[in-house]
């Protein structure tokens, strides 16, 4: 069902904030104008959005890759397919759906592995290792953030 937010304001910090916050939590927005119909309950606003709920997509796109997420396959664009172990794609997705920043090791061994603590474990560096061999094919790499973790990128 549509939502109707109203913003009031000429703050534009605040407005990038909320788009980017309803866009990353699965909505579309449009703009529109305060009409005698919206504003018959008194409502003050500069900004009308109307915000719809977008199906999640079964595919994530990055850097030359799809990935298939209901059928755990991986293609370049070039349509070879890239087999990845279960563990590689559930690390690989997670960089993808995460690509605007850095995800630390703290969180990706509990949802990747299911360990609770990251105490001297060389696994998620070990699936990088793999991951990055097989993502020669495409745009994307894998850059280790020394100290916290690692972030996808396109070439």
């Amino acid at each position: 069902m549509p939502k109707l937010v109203y913003v009031y304001g000429d703050d534009s910090k605040m407005l990038d904030t909320l788009v980017t916050s309803l866009r990353n939590n699965g909505y579309s927005l449009e703009y529109t104008n305060i009409t005698d119909e919206l504003s018959t309950g008194n409502i003050t606003a500069d900004i009308a959005l109307i915000c719809k709920p977008v199906a999640p997509s079964s595919k994530l796109s990055m850097g030359g890759l799809t990935v298939d997420l209901d059928n755990m396959s991986a293609y370049t664009a070039n349509q070879e397919s890239i087999h990845f172990t279960p563990t590689e794609f559930s690390m690989l997705t997670y960089l993808m759906k995460n690509a605007s920043r850095a995800v630390p090791r703290s969180e990706l061994l509990p949802t990747v592995w299911g360990f609770e603590n990251d105490s001297n474990t060389r696994v998620a560096d070990d699936t990088v290792k793999r991951l990055r061999k097989k993502l020669q094919s495409t745009n994307l790499s894998i850059e280790t953030i020394w100290g916290y973790g690692f972030k996808i990128r396109e070439n």
